[in-house]
């Protein structure tokens, strides 16, 4: 008969090498995927994104992981059923992992045509995973729901800004200027992107520099300034538009190109 206090140890082992086996999985994910997925949007964002700025609002290149393990697990298209035995079904997922990420395919995509026309083909990862590295990838999938939520973000200690609500403000009234807060972050394929694409133009640096005070705010360990990490959609980059006495305006959630951006600049000086 085992010991109580045995049983007890066996349990947390298990726990823990199931949570090493998610983080393991999320590794690979960060080093080898977040240049084109994004790792969780809200669903609701997701949807208007497409339902009403035809991905226009967010401009996103592949599906984001929320909405994979969601197709893998839950949809109508799910990879093996909930009756099926657990380690066969996460044999089924690890087929059609190696399958779908070795030999990229429309055909057997989980994602409709409505949504995937607007996501790039991606490119073959042959060689790139090993097979211990599959194995990862299908717990972090399993183990998603139960890794990945917004109780557990929220819970994440940051520290305050660099820069303080006042010293912003300081600055936004001497020059009589409003407010733009861009929450970023440093693994933010998206936001390097703008900074690359949209930020080093001089035409926009002159209309940022002639009515805005434009802060760059790392969401990675700081926290937003003004408290706008309640507003805070959890996605980057966000836009957040200030009045001059930090007053919150308007906020614009994912990355621009050039000219729209620039239309955003113009619609908010008008």
């Amino acid at each position: 008969m085992l010991h109580r206090s045995k049983l007890f140890c066996c349990i947390i082992i298990f726990v823990s090498s199931l949570n090493a086996s998610f983080k393991d999985g999320q590794t690979i994910i960060k080093q080898k995927c977040l240049t084109c997925h994004v790792e969780y949007i809200d669903m609701e964002l997701y949807k208007k994104n497409f339902r009403d700025f035809q991905n226009k609002l967010l401009n996103l290149k592949a599906p984001t992981f929320n909405r994979i393990v969601y197709k893998i697990l839950d949809s109508n298209k799910q990879i093996g059923t909930m009756y099926d035995d657990i380690d066969i079904r996460k044999d089924m997922i690890l087929d059609y992992l190696i399958q779908s990420l070795e030999k990229p395919n429309y055909d057997n995509s989980l994602f409709g045509k409505g949504s995937r026309k607007y996501y790039n083909l991606m490119p073959s990862l042959k060689g790139k995973i090993n097979n211990q590295e599959y194995k990862y990838l299908v717990d972090y999938i399993w183990e998603y729901k139960n890794n990945i939520n917004l109780e557990n973000i929220k819970k994440v200690e940051k520290k305050p800004s660099y820069y303080t609500d006042s010293q912003i403000l300081d600055k936004a009234n001497k020059e009589n200027k409003m407010i733009i807060i861009e929450a970023a972050s440093k693994n933010c394929y998206y936001c390097k992107k703008m900074k690359k694409e949209v930020f080093s133009q001089d035409d926009v640096q002159n209309a940022i520099d002639k009515d805005y005070i434009f802060i760059e705010s790392y969401i990675d360990n700081k926290k937003l300034p003004f408290n706008l990490d309640k507003k805070f959609p959890k996605v980057t980059p966000t836009f957040f538009f200030l009045n001059t006495d930090g007053t919150f305006n308007k906020m614009y959630p994912g990355s621009w190109n050039k000219k729209d951006f620039l239309e955003l600049l113009k619609e908010h000086t008008k």
